[in-house]
């Protein structure tokens, strides 16, 4: 009996892979904010620590696609310079936008949508 009950505990005690994990491993050389993930699964109506597992092939599709745009949708490189002096304030700046990079993630993610 207590064999059982140590292989019991040793199952709960497993981590179990959850779409939010499967979401932040889309991009392997970026951080994906918690804003960025919650926001994905508002758009794919998965709802938050659902295990990978549950998932159906749609919800993956569609969390991947959300994730692809919201990809799309952000600067790759972002400088922002402010001067303040006083109650004067100067921004300035600049993004940087690769388009091909724009397109590619685009079309990923219709054909995400598409199946």
């Amino acid at each position: 009996m207590a064999d059982n009950e140590t292989i019991v505990n040793a199952t709960e005690e497993t981590p179990v892979y959850s779409v939010e994990d499967y979401i932040r491993g889309l991009s392997s050389n970026a951080s994906v904010s918690e804003s960025t993930v919650s926001g994905v699964l508002a758009d794919a109506g998965v709802e938050a620590g659902t295990a990978y597992s549950e998932l159906t092939e749609k919800d993956r599709d569609l969390c991947q696609a959300y994730f692809y745009i919201r990809l799309a949708m952000n600067p790759i490189q972002s400088q922002r310079v402010t001067d303040r002096d006083g109650d004067w304030e100067h921004s300035e700046g600049s993004e940087h936008w690769p388009p091909p990079w724009m397109t590619v993630l685009c079309c990923l993610a219709s054909g995400e949508f598409l199946r």
